[in-house]
């Protein structure tokens, strides 16, 4: 169940809710990727430079793998922070979601600490839309909006921005 809806008062209509684009899922990929080349051509270039692919480390073995390629730990490092930075996009992408009631706009994100803002509908003076080439073409764009009596609030790239 959407978090939104359990926080919302017993007076107020949901009008939309929407979560990321999936444009953060492309972008924790291509982490991964250009880390997996680096460390692919970071291992060619040991290799070819001093003779050996292991930097006076201990190979891994893996199970019964007994190509030279799987056990420079130079790959493994690079794949290893790949791996992360494409977690940490994922992450970002299922714990944001952002909710417009009749009376306040709702952005919620984090999965087990929770951070919540909430602007009035009358405390926004103005909201922007910023989507470039890619944002135009795949219908996402960031929303600015500027409130009255609090900070301003920065909403990561959602779908769909105009119909929110």
């Amino acid at each position: 169940m959407s978090y939104v809806r359990k926080v919302i008062g017993s007076d107020e209509k949901i009008l939309a809710i929407t979560s990321l684009h999936w444009i953060y899922i492309l972008e924790g990929a291509l982490w991964l990727l250009s880390f997996l080349i680096l460390g692919f051509i970071a291992d060619h270039y040991l290799l070819l430079y001093s003779g050996s692919n292991e930097i006076g480390l201990v190979a891994i073995e893996l199970w019964s793998f007994n190509s030279p390629e799987l056990k420079a730990p130079v790959i493994w490092i690079f794949g290893t922070i790949g791996i992360s930075g494409f977690l940490f996009m994922y992450l970002i992408y299922i714990s944001v979601e952002v909710g417009l009631t009749n009376k306040r706009i709702l952005y919620k994100k984090g999965l087990f600490h929770i951070q919540i803002q909430e602007v009035d509908l009358i405390d926004m003076r103005s909201e922007n839309v910023d989507h470039g080439w890619f944002g135009w073409l795949l219908e996402y764009g960031r929303l600015h909006l500027d409130c009255r009596f609090m900070e301003d609030v920065h909403l990561p790239a959602l779908v769909k921005p105009y119909d929110l």
